[in-house]
């Protein structure tokens, strides 16, 4: 319980979705480097919090994994971009990790599915230093008061905020994967006890998260 209550909580949708599906969406269309896009206004409220919806073909989502690759570097060079500031510099660090977990779910060789990521411009003022860059980031957020501590509502919730897209009665889930932040184990024995391990509080308490990232197929 006290794991629950004294770290930071998010919740993040790795939505796949059929290419016929994404086309549908009010501005859809697909650029010259080859993924699907949706432009967003952004204003920082939580549901402008985004600049760009994209549709990453499955093939391509490992590509993520290596940032200097020709994929992610077409991206940085379209055009239908470049409205986005330092577009030339975008990030994909925040979307490795998480891909590494399901890389085994994309190693498909149909081309009629998307996975959905945001892009996030770059940080302004007191989130410069935080967000020197734009990144791709994967749809989701911080659980709030009204999730009532379900990390999958919580994901929906904000999955729905920052895309648009209505998915709560039509998504199925395929897998599941959490990521922790900031915690440390230790081990130590004495005349009296084997081997235990102990939680050690990180002095940095506000660097401990748990993550809670879904994958799902929309239609």
């Amino acid at each position: 319980m006290e794991e629950f209550y004294d770290v930071r909580k998010g919740s993040y949708i790795l939505a796949i979705m059929p290419v016929s599906s994404f086309m549908k969406e009010n501005g859809a269309m697909k650029l010259d480097c080859g993924i699907y896009f949706i432009k967003k206004d952004y204003d920082g409220t939580p549901t402008k919090e985004t600049c760009a919806l994209l549709g990453i073909p499955l093939l391509n989502v490992t590509d993520f994994l290596d940032e200097t690759c020709a994929f992610v570097t077409s991206i940085k060079q379209d055009r239908n971009l470049s409205y986005i500031k330092d577009i030339h510099k975008l990030s994909v660090k925040h979307v490795q990790k998480p891909i590494s977990k399901f890389k085994d779910f994309f190693k498909r060789e149909d081309t009629d599915e998307l996975l959905l990521f945001n892009i996030e411009p770059k940080g302004e003022g007191l989130y410069e230093d935080k967000y020197p860059e734009p990144r791709i980031t994967i749809p989701g957020g911080g659980m709030e008061e009204q999730d009532l501590r379900d990390f999958e509502k919580c994901g929906i919730r904000e999955f729905e905020e920052e895309t648009g897209l209505n998915i709560s009665k039509s998504y199925e889930k395929i897998s599941r994967e959490k990521i922790k932040r900031g915690f440390k184990f230790t081990h130590f024995s004495s005349n009296r006890n084997n081997l235990k391990m102990f939680l050690i509080k990180n002095k940095y308490d506000n660097k401990k998260s748990i993550s809670m990232y879904y994958l799902v197929r929309i239609e």
